[in-house]
């Protein structure tokens, strides 16, 4: 009976007929069993559980299909440019609920099918199950109405309320504290209650907690050997891939809304991908002013309508492959048994490429072969205003120099542009009567790709044409070679 009863319900999510097949099965046992608490136990967990694999496949295929996502948020802006009539969502997200009818209309049709007839002695037991049925339809709706709106995070809070939802058979009554006393408590009274009504086994310490910023700290002193210091603005100095590894942390664990690094499991870092894409681009850096003080889901709704550009996937990644970083660390000094984003940013660079066997002929036309630019591509290159005209950018009354050096350092020198744009005014000195480039890290800020390019390079004399010394002499007493800075 009870497999009958489960796909009769599908049959009534899917709107085709169903009446006529349940009653068709359920005439001769209708209203023939007085509802027990049993009764309504075993249909609200297993309604429970039905719609929880339900709703956690359909985010599951949302998540795992980012062309999915794209084609709903087509759908929202289709309706900002249409508001004559709604806009369907897509089809994964419309099989979620019939929005012609309501949780109440559905679970009457439902219930009348079911073979349970009221039980005189406990009548509120039959209640109750219409309550629980309700509950769950509603929660269903709300689901719904959250993946037309592309919010994740919400619909992820909505399923966690359905797993926590139980049916308790309240014993008695207390007449003497009717509900509308409620009503006459402070908001911080009714809240504690609330708090201190959970159960008493969220209130036990986890004896593995592991604090992400504590980490955090700890490897950056580590990394800094043991020297941590600040700017005049007390910001923390760190080099730029420091910042990217503490910068892409941070915002996962806002997304995993914990700073437990054993607080979530592998599902939770598959789920917060598509969010983290959703993150706008520059949004705590040039767009900072819009999204002040906003967590990471506040600055995705508040995005929806500035409509700032997204970050593309390989963006999203790097935040997961530069908190790889910090628990393959953290991992090393067993502070957690297990590095959960290992593997999902994996770069190109990273894989391991099978070269056995392989001559120079083999890899010819493959994308792992680079190949140097042409005459013709260096001279369409430096054919720009900039080279011919010298016509370099302004910012704030201060020319951009950075513009016209470094492609020609690069192009003289074949140094790396990050070796060039960290160059100091003391990197530049001669050798031996000869000017010379020292790519090294003595300074702060300073890295090179392995200790085999800490080098020495001549100041090739075509610089010397176009007049790097005079520039040389312009910055005397400064700290950078191109104090200006640089637009990332």
């Amino acid at each position: 009976m009870q497999q009958g009863l489960w796909e009769s319900l599908l049959l009534i999510e899917k709107g085709n007929g169903s009446a006529n097949v349940l009653k068709d099965f359920l005439s001769p046992l209708t209203h023939l069993i007085p509802v027990e608490e049993n009764n309504v136990w075993r249909f609200s967990e297993a309604e429970k559980s039905k719609i929880i694999h339900k709703l956690a496949n359909c985010l599951e295929t949302l998540e795992q299909q980012p062309k999915l996502l794209r084609a709903q948020k087509k759908r929202i802006d289709l309706r900002a440019e249409n508001g004559s009539e709604f806009i369907k969502s897509i089809a994964v997200i419309e099989s979620l609920w019939d929005r012609h009818t309501t949780p109440l209309q559905v679970v009457k049709n439902y219930l009348s099918q079911l073979p349970y007839g009221e039980n005189q002695n406990q009548q509120h037991f039959l209640e109750e199950i219409e309550n629980t049925a309700i509950a769950l339809c509603q929660y269903v709706q709300k689901f719904q109405a959250s993946l037309d709106q592309l919010d994740l995070h919400g619909a992820k809070c909505i399923l966690r309320k359905i797993e926590r939802y139980e049916w308790l058979d309240i014993k008695t009554i207390d007449t003497e504290h009717m509900p509308d006393d409620e009503w006459e408590k402070p908001l911080s009274v009714v809240s504690n209650e609330i708090i201190n009504s959970e159960p008493a086994q969220d209130n036990v310490e986890k004896s593995n907690y592991v604090d992400v910023g504590s980490v955090l700290e700890a490897y950056l002193l580590e990394k800094n050997k043991g020297k941590i210091a600040y700017d005049k603005n007390g910001e923390l100095i760190l080099t730029k891939n420091q910042k990217a590894i503490r910068a892409g942390t941070l915002l996962l664990h806002e997304f995993l809304e914990t700073n437990d690094m054993c607080g979530f499991n592998q599902i939770d870092v598959s789920r917060i991908l598509p969010m983290v894409i959703q993150f706008p681009k520059n949004a705590r850096s040039l767009h900072k002013k819009h999204f002040e003080g906003l967590n990471a889901f506040e600055v995705i709704e508040k995005n929806k309508e500035l409509k700032l550009d997204l970050r593309n996937e390989s963006q999203a990644l790097r935040d997961f492959g530069n908190a790889s970083t910090l628990y393959n660390w953290a991992v090393e000094k067993k502070l957690i048994p297990h590095n959960l984003f290992k593997g999902i940013a994996e770069s190109k660079s990273g894989k391991k490429q099978n070269t056995k066997a392989l001559g120079v002929d083999d890899v010819h036309g493959s994308k792992t072969k680079k190949l140097p630019f042409t005459d013709d591509d260096v001279r369409v290159l430096f054919s720009h205003p900039v080279y011919t005209q010298r016509k370099i950018s302004v910012r704030t009354g201060q020319r951009l120099n950075y513009q016209y050096w470094v492609m020609l350092i690069a192009l003289t020198s074949g140094a790396r542009p990050n070796e060039i744009c960290q160059l100091r005014v003391a990197d530049v000195q001669f050798r031996d009567g000869i000017l010379c480039f020292l790519i090294q890290t003595l300074f702060e800020g300073q890295s090179v790709k392995t200790v085999n390019a800490i080098r020495v390079i001549p100041v090739h004399d075509k610089l010397l044409d176009l007049g790097f010394m005079d520039y040389l002499r312009s910055v005397q007493g400064k700290e950078l070679l191109f104090p200006e800075g640089f637009v990332a």
